[in-house]
């Protein structure tokens, strides 16, 4: 038994609210049907209360009306409707007279002069209201009790109540199905706006929520939020100038650097088999100097050939006009050359 209702606990935590259709629909539905109960109670209780009140203003009447006319004591007592009414007449508390209906019973309840009392009979169904009146007689005051039966207030107030048994489930019933479609009508456009946000994206911030025409709390909200996406589209046009602004000015430096930083990457560490056109040209342009330029070795052979008339070329090389000596080494000979020896003319 516990362990099923540790699971009906944790199935209605795991169930999801209501929304506020419905949460706004129960509140009416509660509130009015509370009311009305009330207010039920209410109206049946001051129709008992005004109809006995009634009751009780004739019975008065009649009773002074009884005691105007005068009593002789033992007299009968006529009444138009045994059923609905009774009288006594009293001398202190002897009864002197009385209508037939109540013909041999004890004194009933006394009320005051401005006063009425709910009393009973045993020879007539049905409650009465008892009303009394002072008769003055040549041998004294008697009292006059008169009673209205009070049966048609219980009918009334049971007919009102069943009335209202009925009218108000009616009642709630039509109560809940006008709030649930107007709550509903509220919500389909706030539902609307949900939907057409949802589908707004960073590049449709043209779009815009459906507005309502009525100025209320809807209306107003649809309006606030229409003008939101005014100020994020302007927003995004203004960040796409200054990025497209931005880039223009930074292309050409960005394209140098892009250009440098790529050839780079890709000449780095030791030099391969695979080199590029750019990094080919100039290592050829770089060797043609090279070799254009005479070696050390080149410079210092120019530089004695020029006492014999060695003019340097363009290659680097030396060149003459005369005859050069022949140049011989002698075995066990130095450096292997000798200076040439002066020829006579």
């Amino acid at each position: 038994m516990a362990d099923r209702f540790r699971g009906l606990r944790t199935a209605a935590r795991r169930r999801p609210p209501a929304g506020i259709r419905a949460r706004v629909t129960a509140t009416a539905v509660a509130v009015v049907g509370i009311a009305s109960v009330l207010a039920a109670f209410a109206m049946v209780s001051f129709v008992g209360r005004s109809l006995t009140a009634q009751g009780a203003d004739q019975a008065t009447v009649r009773a002074e009306q009884i005691a105007d006319d005068g009593v002789r004591d033992g007299a009968p007592i006529v009444v138009a409707d045994p059923e609905e009414q009774f009288v006594q007449v009293l001398r202190g508390s002897t009864v002197v007279a009385s209508s037939a209906n109540v013909a041999g019973l004890p004194a009933l309840a006394i009320p005051g002069p401005d006063d009425a009392v709910g009393v009973r009979i045993p020879t007539v169904a049905g409650p009465f209201i008892a009303a009394s009146a002072v008769a003055v007689g040549v041998d004294g005051p008697r009292t006059v009790v008169v009673g209205l039966n009070i049966d048609d207030v219980d009918d009334a107030r049971h007919l009102i109540a069943l009335a209202l048994l009925v009218a108000v489930p009616v009642l709630l019933v039509v109560v809940g199905l006008v709030t649930w479609r107007m709550v509903g009508r509220t919500l389909r456009l706030v539902e609307a706006m949900r939907e057409e946000v949802e589908r707004i994206s960073s590049t449709e911030l043209d779009r815009r929520v459906p507005t309502p025409l009525r100025d209320d709390e809807v209306g107003r909200l649809a309006r606030t939020m229409n003008r939101m996406l005014d100020r994020l589209e302007r927003g995004q046009e203004r960040q796409r100038r200054f990025i497209s602004d931005a880039s223009h000015e930074l292309r050409s430096p960005v394209a140098a650097i892009r250009q440098h930083a790529e050839v780079a990457v890709e000449h780095r560490g030791p030099r391969g088999p695979k080199r590029s056109t750019w990094t080919t040209s100039c290592s050829r342009r770089r060797d043609a100097s090279a070799a254009r330029r005479p070696s050390p070795s080149t410079r210092v052979a120019c530089r004695r050939l020029a006492s014999w008339g060695a003019e340097p070329t363009s290659s680097g090389s030396c060149a003459t006009s005369r005859r050069m000596p022949s140049i011989t080494r002698e075995p066990g000979s130095g450096s292997g050359w000798e200076p040439p020896t002066a020829r006579s003319p």
